[in-house]
């Protein structure tokens, strides 16, 4: 798979739902692909990041994989990258005011980890659409489960929520990984069905793509670095 076409997948799913992303996106357009999802604002201004600090360009396979999968080119991105990108693409007409993208900003830590759940849980909606509960963050973030069975056009997984605990005699919440359960994703459009046993991905309920126990192993590992920052955001 080209990486276009990887973060084209992941991208579809809450484009279908009106949450990002231009109107009228058709992923049939191969030769306007990449014009589409440059008006993704947030994936697309993380890809370039991604991609300037490798060397690389926005749409190259393994930049698109380390967004949304998580890899170890997101070990060069530079925070101060980071931090002028949330105030210079992130602020305008319908996206976070200027204090609080500087609020952000500052709020940084050393180390930043540019999967996309850093998105989900650190900046979190930039349009202010999605009001941040557990279960929007759990959709919004890429899940991973593994297939217990196959009924037509959906998949049964056994899936680990994202949950708020609240410490005793503290204030703030944090985010935690539940108890395992089943759950039911939406096969996407031609992909195959997976085997009992077989793990996949998922964004906003349904299921993108089969993945090895490597990629599940970085999807989880980015996954909770950056569940950790939700308890300390501005």
């Amino acid at each position: 798979m080209e990486g276009i076409e990887f973060a084209a997948r992941f991208s579809a799913a809450p484009n279908s739902l009106g949450l990002c992303g231009p109107k009228g996106f058709q992923l049939s357009n191969k030769r306007q692909l990449a014009v589409q999802l440059k008006r993704f604002l947030a994936p697309y201004t993380y890809l370039s990041l991604i991609a300037d600090a490798n060397g690389l360009e926005p749409f190259d396979y393994d930049v698109a994989e380390a967004f949304w999968l998580g890899n170890k080119l997101l070990d060069r991105v530079k925070r101060e990258d980071v931090a002028r990108a949330i105030i210079k693409k992130f602020t305008g007409p319908g996206r976070l005011d200027v204090k609080r993208a500087e609020s952000l900003a500052a709020g940084l830590p050393k180390h930043i980890y540019l999967h996309h759940s850093f998105h989900v849980f650190y900046i979190g909606s930039i349009s202010g659409v999605l009001r941040g509960t557990a279960p929007e963050m759990d959709k919004c973030r890429v899940g991973w489960g593994e297939v217990q069975k196959v009924s037509g056009k959906k998949i049964e997984v056994k899936y680990n929520p994202i949950i708020k605990t609240k410490k005793e005699n503290k204030n703030s919440v944090s985010l935690a990984l539940g108890p395992r359960k089943n759950v039911y994703w939406n096969l996407w459009q031609d992909l195959p069905a997976p085997s009992s046993g077989e793990l996949v991905c998922s964004h906003w309920g349904q299921a993108i793509l089969p993945i090895s126990r490597g990629q599940r192993t970085n999807l989880e590992k980015y996954t909770r670095l950056n569940m950790e920052l939700y308890a300390s955001r501005p």
